[in-house]
């Protein structure tokens, strides 16, 4: 069953100057493989054009009232299925498009993603799945640029984690390559 989850948007140094102290040990998540970024395969995009597509796309406005964004993505690092245990808190960063993404890009594979990988046990975080946006539903030039989601095994382990004086470093390193800004958030993983 596809992932649904519900978003909480926070400041992600509000996140980290609230929470309680704590970390676990986790497993190592997949490398950034940003050249894979591009599509590989016009699947996304058959689909998108499905009849049943159209359908599903035309019921938002009976709900989404706040609007939304729809973008298509491609995961830059390997997936990883959920454990199917508890819902799983995700703690999720969505950068804006960086005022130069070629330095963006370079700073993010060789600096933060290893900062990220190194604070892992400290912050208690299980897996990562990294994302960059190819494009809009229709086309356009993506809204966002990426989004970088850290999977929890739980509210309290998230709390716990955001806690840690590594998240802390995580974060006091986002405005060395974020020049365009981002939204952190949190989330609950549903079924």
């Amino acid at each position: 069953m596809p992932r649904r989850s519900s978003w909480l948007l926070v400041s992600a140094f509000a996140l980290v100057a609230g929470c309680s102290k704590g970390g676990e040990k986790a497993a190592t998540p997949g490398t950034d493989t940003t050249a894979a970024a591009a599509p590989t395969s016009p699947e996304p995009k058959k689909g998108i054009a499905t009849e049943g597509f159209k359908k599903v796309a035309d019921d938002l406005n009976k709900f989404a009232t706040g609007g939304l964004t729809g973008m298509v993505a491609t995961t830059t690092n390997p997936h990883e299925a959920g454990s199917g245990e508890a819902p799983a808190a995700i703690f999720t960063v969505i950068y804006k498009t960086p005022k130069d993404t070629a330095a963006f890009e370079k700073y993010y594979a060789e600096k933060h993603i290893p900062l990220v990988v190194a604070s892992q046990d400290q912050i208690g975080f299980e897996r990562a799945e990294l994302t960059k946006f190819n494009s809009n539903l229709d086309g356009s030039k993506p809204a966002r640029y990426r989004q970088a989601e850290l999977y929890f095994p739980s509210m309290d382990a998230l709390k716990k984690g955001v806690a840690t004086p590594a998240f802390k470093g995580v974060a006091d390193d986002l405005p060395k390559f974020a020049t365009g800004g981002f939204d952190a958030l949190v989330a609950v993983e549903t079924k």
